[in-house]
């Protein structure tokens, strides 16, 4: 990718920015994403690899304003809502890049509104933090620890 994105939340959703680009003294904008997800882009001549990023931030994260203001920029995902097997590689991609050879099993109860995922437990206690706004636990079973996200608690914004 020739562009070096930068997202950015300034009150009204996520900005994007190329950091390779200035425009005004400042990184140029090429994408906003609104707080229903919705894509605006400035720069038409973004790179696939670039477009697909801002896609998939646009579909996939969540983002809180700060680390003291813990509610979101983005319209909450409704994650027992989606195929287990995308949840699966959505969580994997998380964890992958923070834990080594680590092992996950996702459920999703689309009946109960929640996502439970089946991993260790500084895994678990990452996946807390990462979606720290949303209404999440995590607990020791037998032989695994589970972090378990409720989407019902997630909808108020």
């Amino acid at each position: 990718m020739k562009e070096d994105l930068m997202f950015c939340g300034l009150g009204n959703g996520i900005s994007v920015a190329d950091r390779n680009r200035e425009e005004h003294n400042d990184y140029m904008m090429v994408a906003h994403i609104g707080y229903n997800r919705k894509i605006t882009y400035y720069d038409k001549k973004l790179s696939q690899d670039a477009i697909h990023s801002i896609e998939y931030y646009a579909k996939y994260e969540n983002s809180s304003a700060s680390v003291t203001q813990s509610y979101p920029v983005l319209k909450p995902v409704l994650f027992s809502k989606m195929d287990v097997t995308e949840l699966k590689k959505l969580f994997e991609t998380k964890l992958t890049n923070r834990f080594e050879n680590l092992k996950i099993e996702v459920a999703a109860y689309s009946k109960d509104e929640r996502v439970v995922v089946f991993t260790t437990e500084e895994a678990c206690h990452f996946l807390q933090q990462y979606y720290r706004y949303m209404h999440t636990e995590s607990k020791r079973l037998i032989y695994r620890w589970v972090f378990i996200m409720y989407d019902r608690g997630n909808t108020n914004y």
